[in-house]
């Protein structure tokens, strides 16, 4: 009977020894397994990037290049073939136009409406003048005051009258006014103005002649035109005091007391 326990007990052990040799053995299938074939469930990290790269269906590559020039590349000009004619466009139909209108088609238009000895070369030019002139239509209509005019840019400038306003303006004084007509004609004054050799030393405004300058001094100016008459008749009797005195052809005299 002393005999059994150890019996057991060694039977114990072997069936142990066995139990953990199949779990190791069990294991290392296991681990093998793992890194043959990964599981469905682990990623990896490569994989988001390469998702991210993907992208939908798009426009051939290089197409840009189709719309905007190579480098500093200057647009393409079409110059007129005719010579002596120094006509320039950006596109053919420009061109194409220009040839018809003004080398392949040269004839003359008159008007042709009695009386009007006007001639032109190019046809719209005189469809133009035949509705401008020798027609009454109107079809431009002023939602206001109901005036009608024959081109849309008199009833533009019309409408500016309704409310006042003004676009355009002189560099030279501030002067406004609503047509570039008006702005050029403006401007040939400055113009003028800039080589007349009488000046008035108050506003700057010029004259040709010291006559003018002294009418304007008078109607402008009228205080400083009245002191300056003063101080030339008391010149013989009073000796002028430290101002400036204007005489009546616009010069500056400064006298000193000490004098």
């Amino acid at each position: 009977m002393s005999g059994d326990p150890e019996s057991l007990a060694r039977r114990l052990y072997v069936h142990l020894f066995l139990l953990l040799s199949l779990l190791l053995t069990v294991l290392t299938i296991f681990r093998a397994y793992r890194v043959t074939v990964p599981s469905k469930r682990r990623r990896s990290p490569k994989a988001p990037e390469e998702l991210k790269i993907k992208k939908k269906p798009g426009p051939k590559p290089g197409w840009k290049n189709k719309f905007k020039p190579k480098g500093e590349e200057l647009p393409n000009i079409y110059k007129c073939p005719y010579q002596g004619c120094t006509a320039v466009y950006r596109a053919p139909d420009g061109l194409k136009k220009h040839i018809k209108e003004h080398h392949e088609e040269v004839r003359e238009r008159p008007c042709p409406h009695p009386g009007c000895n006007k001639v032109f070369m190019i046809d719209r030019y005189l469809q133009r003048h035949v509705k401008l002139i020798h027609t009454e239509e109107r079809n431009y209509i002023c939602d206001q005051c109901g005036q009608t005019f024959k081109q849309r840019k008199h009833l533009s400038v019309h409408q500016m009258r309704h409310s006042g306003a003004k676009p355009l303006q002189c560099e030279v004084c501030g002067f406004q006014c609503r047509q570039r007509a008006s702005l050029k004609y403006h401007m040939t004054k400055h113009k003028a103005e800039a080589d007349l050799e009488f000046a008035c030393l108050i506003c700057g405004k010029r004259f040709e002649k010291p006559h003018n300058l002294n009418v304007h001094m008078s109607m402008v100016h009228p205080l400083t035109h009245v002191e300056a008459q003063r101080g030339s008749n008391q010149q013989e009797h009073q000796p002028y005091s430290d101002l400036h005195t204007i005489t009546l052809t616009g010069e500056v005299i400064q006298q000193d007391q000490d004098r």
